[in-house]
């Protein structure tokens, strides 16, 4: 009788454990890049209605330059955009979770980060650096 109970709570154990480690990054985003890479997804006809610094850095050579100069990649896309013929690392991006417009995805080899756009042009800087 010893032998059954320690045999059932050792099954109950690896169950519980083994249940545990399936689970463990299922809620990370994942995009499989080789490289920093950045997508702003946004909704083109509400330019309007964004606050003006927060435009400008959507809009600003200064990221776009700051990603070719450390060999990245980089795409500006409407959240209607038909991304078909985007390669895979885009369309992954564009498929996470989002709770806003704009978002900003900023992925290297080792993160993912998906967050509502910054303001401004300081505030997308220091995300797409971190």
């Amino acid at each position: 009788m010893k032998n059954f109970v320690n045999a059932s709570s050792a099954a109950v154990i690896i169950i519980a454990f083994s249940s545990m480690i399936g689970s463990q990054d299922d809620s990370k985003p994942s995009v499989n890049v080789d490289r920093l890479s950045v997508v702003i997804i946004e909704e083109t006809e509400s330019r309007s209605s964004i606050p003006a610094s927060q435009l400008n850095a959507m809009t600003s050579i200064k990221w776009r330059n700051y990603i070719k100069e450390k060999g990245g990649q980089w795409r500006l896309l409407d959240q209607d955009s038909n991304i078909k013929k985007e390669e895979p690392w885009v369309k992954e991006s564009f498929e996470l979770k989002r709770e806003s417009l704009p978002w900003l995805v900023v992925c290297n080899i080792k993160s993912v980060k998906s967050i509502p756009m910054p303001k401004n042009i300081e505030g997308l800087m220091k995300e797409i650096k971190q």
